[in-house]
């Protein structure tokens, strides 16, 4: 069986879910991340309403933000 995630018994059942901490590089990378992008889309769509063609347009601006940043780096 392909398994994913947790393989094991939990090695210190005192320990559950409300008293982890994930580590900071996971925080960083990807749980927080997600939860400001999703947050930022909800705002977009629900509370601001953007309108399509200036969606596209920070995301224009984006894209030629990474553009100079790596042009930056290779200079």
């Amino acid at each position: 069986m392909d398994w994913k995630g947790v393989l094991t018994k939990r090695h210190y059942n005192c320990l559950g879910p409300e008293n982890f901490a994930p580590p900071l590089l996971h925080l960083e990378i990807g749980m927080v991340n997600q939860c400001w992008e999703s947050f930022e889309e909800w705002v977009d769509e629900v509370v601001e309403i953007v309108p399509p063609i200036e969606k596209d347009a920070r995301k224009q601006v984006e894209a030629a933000k990474n553009l100079l940043a790596e042009a930056a780096d290779d200079k």
